[in-house]
């Protein structure tokens, strides 16, 4: 066999119910399949302070056998809650559904309390649930704004909470002041684009998506028995749900109504109900734990990207104080300086001409040689005290 045992495996009581692998050698190994690929399986072993795992290539492998629950329905649930690229990420939720993937639920169940956030970061969202929509997935929305909306689309199917609203999606930017403003045509014509590619996920209409991101875009209801057909046209027979100028936001009502919702639930038993179940295990906390995990070390990442942030700036403003204090040392030092040169100066002027007639041409020839050099003087003093109250000007908004 060519398994590659990760440690060593000890006589441990078998869980009550666990996967029962057996290898092409005739070997029996009970536990709890953790990872798999198209090449190998990963079993983990439990037992009383010991986690055992060991990883056998598929072509050593007879069979797995499964406990009769793990055929029943079963739901691994997945929070997405809080702002978009903080709290929910794409790493985040990759994992969580790998987890899922990997406890064998029958439907995985993302619940939504997100004001939205970060386009970028939805984009990543969207290419793992792509990846991943092999999984049934449900949406079961309390509230899913902006990205969130996007994201709650690529489940397959969507349950409301009875207060429940999902939509608002219009992309926009951040101004200096703070002010949202819309974003360019370039960028808001790839989000449309990357929204129908989130609502093929699903399986949904994305003129509802579309409502929720175009402002100027008119939507428009049309009923034909039970079907429920979206429209930016206009017609006799349509029923106007969104005009020019609005931004599109559902309540769970209207969600069903339109046909992007199937239900209305309270809870995870009449969720079951909702989507034809009687009743479902859970398969546990893992999938919060993942997400909790994911979203402190993006809060630490982020927290340690600020800090950097601020060093840096508190480093150039070191810098360009002491550059600045330079600056104001050798103005003080040169303003000193041209007043004991213009001190001596005069000095010397007096005693060169103490004993000269004031009306003589040796005279005048000293006193215009004086006060050219005294202007020079001057001006020199004039330059140097710009440039003084210049620095202090500069050192004053720095301290701010």
């Amino acid at each position: 066999m060519r398994g590659t045992t990760i440690a060593l495996i000890l006589a441990l009581a078998a869980p009550a119910a666990a996967d029962v692998l057996t290898t092409t050698s005739g070997r029996k190994v009970t536990g709890t399949i953790v990872g798999e690929d198209a090449n190998s399986v990963t079993f983990e072993i439990k037992g009383p302070g010991l986690n055992l795992r060991e990883v056998f290539q598929r072509t050593d492998i007879a069979s797995i056998a499964k406990p009769a629950e793990l055929a029943g329905p079963s739901y691994f649930e997945i929070p997405v809650m809080g702002a978009i690229g903080m709290e929910v990420t794409a790493k985040g939720l990759g994992d969580a559904l790998a987890a899922a993937r990997a406890s064998r639920a029958s439907h995985v169940v993302l619940l939504f309390d997100s004001p939205g956030g970060s386009v970028s970061e939805c984009e990543q969202i969207i290419e793992v649930m792509d990846k991943n929509r092999d999984l049934k997935t449900i949406a079961f929305v309390k509230n899913a704004q902006s990205a969130a909306a996007f994201i709650a689309v690529t489940c397959q199917t969507i349950i409301m909470h009875p207060t429940g609203q999902i939509g608002a999606a219009v992309p926009y930017r951040a101004t200096p002041e703070g002010t949202p403003v819309d974003i360019n045509e370039k960028m808001t014509s790839s989000i449309r684009a990357r929204a129908r590619t989130a609502a093929a996920i699903g399986g949904h209409d994305p003129e509802l998506l579309m409502g929720m991101i175009d402002t100027q875009m008119e939507l428009y209801l049309k009923r034909d028995g039970t079907d429920i057909t979206i429209t930016d046209r206009k017609s006799d027979d349509a029923t106007l749900i969104k005009p020019k100028n609005k931004i599109l936001t559902l309540t769970a009502e209207e969600a069903i109504k339109y046909g992007l919702a199937k239900a209305v639930a309270r809870g995870m038993s009449e969720l079951a109900r909702q989507v034809g179940i009687e009743q479902w295990t859970s398969r546990g906390r893992e999938g919060w734990e993942i997400m909790q995990s994911s979203a402190a070390a993006e809060r630490a990442t982020a927290n340690q990207t600020v800090q950097a942030e601020q060093d840096g700036r508190q480093q150039a403003t070191d810098k360009t104080v002491e550059i600045l204090k330079v600056q104001i040392h050798e103005a003080e030092a040169q303003i000193e300086q041209c007043k004991a040169e213009e001190k001596r100066l005069d000095e010397l002027f007096k005693k060169d001409t103490d004993s000269i007639p004031r009306n003589s041409q040796v005279y005048k020839a000293y006193d215009a040689s004086y006060q050219r050099n005294k202007q020079q003087l001057q001006d020199e003093e004039k330059k140097w005290e710009i440039s003084l109250d210049s620095a202090k000007q500069q050192m004053h908004l720095v301290n701010k």
